[in-house]
């Protein structure tokens, strides 16, 4: 990776980990940054800023005492529901 180079993000896990794709490598690591994509900030030391952080969605697989499952959006009210439980 090299100052310039776009750094997709498609998949976030929480806690500044995304899966992530550049130069033809797919990955997963933490990406932390609340720096926008500026004029101003091509001269800070940060590397890597923020063009467009996407829309995200949390979705919880959830299952009944009787064995059903299926899925809600959000984690509101529900134990287990990050890799932090």
């Amino acid at each position: 990776m090299k100052v310039g180079d776009t750094v997709l993000t498609y998949m976030y896990h929480g806690e500044g980990y995304f899966d992530f794709w550049i130069n033809g490598y797919s990955g997963n690591d933490q990406i932390y940054t609340a720096l926008r994509c500026t004029e101003a900030t091509k001269k800070e030391t940060e590397p890597v800023c923020v063009v467009d952080e996407g829309d995200k969605e949390w979705w919880v697989r959830i299952k009944t005492s009787s064995g059903q499952t299926g899925w809600v959006e959000g984690n509101i009210g529900f134990d287990g529901t990050d890799a932090c439980g």
